[in-house]
């Protein structure tokens, strides 16, 4: 009995120290497979989270280099805007810069919100990505365009800076003694054009040795009548006496509100700093 006993005994300490063996077996297996996925899923997210920290400094460099563009294009616009309103205001800046260089940095801002918007990890939303940079870059195109269409429709600007008007108009023998100190004297005499031929027209001479001459009217409107009409007759003369010596030259017109003096550009352009007025070449319309 005792050893039937023993030996069962011995069977059982043997099978249970079998099942031990087994349960720690098993037991040494799970702890090792578990943590080989832990690792696994800690480096996927390490490497993940790492892309993101790397992306991230790429798109903020990138949004706001292209909020810095919407910016200047804004401000482009409004310099188009106020070049093409008042041309006079800045006299400085090309008139056919800031137009351009408002659309050209609009779209540059453009490209680079989508460059930005692209560079985003998957799972980062796009919303409000370069919010900035397209706001002002579509600001800046509505000023670009504001500016083009003012500029087309009206090339001389809506507000005009005053034109210094110093002619004695009152005084024909001073402005007879203005011309000649920028033509040279007057030789052979001033005559008369015949002045109470032509409405609206107060005085009219001319002098012969300097080829310069000047007319004044009565009024403003009597001047934006007869003036153009008087330019005409000039012009229309100068051709007829094409071959004539006395007709050769650069010829230009100084013009005020009442007045109008013409003759050959370097004697014009020294009137035209005693008087002020308008100096444009003879037959056309470019302000100079």
């Amino acid at each position: 009995m005792d050893d039937n006993f023993d030996f069962f005994d011995n069977e059982n300490n043997g099978s249970e120290d079998s099942r031990a063996a087994r349960v720690t077996q098993s037991g040494n297996e799970q702890p090792i497979n578990s943590d080989a996925v832990v690792d696994a899923e800690s480096t996927g997210q390490e490497q993940s989270h790492g892309h993101k920290r790397a992306s991230r400094p790429a798109n903020r460099w990138l949004r706001g280099l292209a909020g810095l563009c919407g910016l200047l294009s804004v401000a482009a616009g409004l310099v188009g805007v106020v070049h093409a309103v008042a041309p006079a205001s800045l006299p400085s800046v090309p008139r056919s810069l800031p137009v351009p260089l408002a659309i050209g940095l609009a779209v540059i801002a453009f490209v680079l919100v989508i460059v930005a918007r692209v560079g985003l990890p998957k799972d980062v939303s796009r919303r409000g990505v370069g919010t900035i940079a397209v706001v002002t870059g579509v600001l800046g195109l509505m000023l670009a365009g504001g500016g083009l269409l003012v500029t087309n429709m009206v090339p001389e600007g809506i507000i005009k800076a005053p034109v210094r008007d110093d002619a004695p108009t009152t005084s024909t023998t001073q402005m007879e003694h203005d011309l000649e100190q920028a033509a040279g004297p007057c030789s052979s005499g001033w005559r008369e054009l015949g002045a109470g031929s032509y409405p609206g027209v107060s005085q009219a001479a001319a002098c012969i040795d300097t080829r310069v001459a000047f007319v004044t009217f009565d009024s403003k409107a009597a001047a934006s009548m007869e003036r153009s009409a008087a330019q005409s007759m000039i012009a229309q003369q100068l051709r007829k006496r094409a071959n004539d010596a006395q007709a050769q030259g650069d010829w230009y017109t100084l013009n005020g509100p009442l007045w109008m003096a013409v003759g050959q550009k370097n004697d014009m352009t020294t009137l035209h700093k005693t008087w002020g007025g308008t100096l444009e070449a003879l037959g056309s319309t470019t302000e100079q």
